[in-house]
C-alpha cells in the first residue's frame, strides 16, 4: 500500500507537494502503521539473512515491539520468505 501512496505522489506532485504529503502522512495513524511495518519487515529480512532461526526471530520481534508470541510469529510468518 505504502508502494502504491508514494507511487501516485510521485507521478502527480511537484518535490515540495511530496514533501509536505511525506510529513502529513508522517503524522497520522497510518503514517506510525507503514514505518512499524517497515520495521518489522527489516527486522526479519536481516534476522533471515544473517541465518537466525524462525524462533529467534520470532523472539527479537515479540521483544522489540513488546507483543505477545503468537503475534511476533505471525509477523514473522508475513515476512519469512
Amino acid at each position: 500500500m505504502q508502494a502504491v501512496l508514494y507511487t501516485l505522489a510521485d507521478k502527480f506532485l511537484n518535490e515540495t507537494e511530496l514533501s509536505r504529503v511525506k510529513e502529513m502522512i508522517a503524522m497520522t495513524k497510518l503514517g506510525e502503521m507503514l514505518v512499524e511495518d517497515g520495521i518489522e519487515k527489516g527486522i526479519v529480512e536481516t534476522c533471515r539473512e544473517l541465518g537466525v532461526s524462525f524462533d529467534e526471530t520470532a523472539k527479537k520481534i515479540r521483544q522489540r515491539f513488546g507483543i505477545s508470541e503468537k503475534e511476533a510469529r505471525e509477523i514473522v510468518r508475513k515476512y519469512w520468505f
